[in-house]
């Protein structure tokens, strides 16, 4: 399938406030960062944490003895 001409959006050019990422000072940013603790806090803590990677292993009996 092939693009045709009719087919492009004509679509006007973004106002700058768009193009400009935006500046928050340090004090807002905090403080709209304080506003979601609670949100994430729940996300963090609804399912337990993952086990860490590793091989799985298996404790010794009292009677066994290692190999050497």
């Amino acid at each position: 399938m092939t693009l045709r001409d009719a087919d492009i959006l004509n679509l006007p050019d973004a106002p700058d406030f768009i193009s400009k990422p935006p500046v928050y000072p340090l004090p807002e940013f905090i403080a709209l960062c304080e506003k979601l603790l609670p949100y994430w806090n729940k996300q963090r803590f609804a399912a337990p944490p993952p086990l860490p990677p590793g091989e799985a292993f298996k404790l010794l009996d009292e009677g066994s003895e290692r190999k050497k």
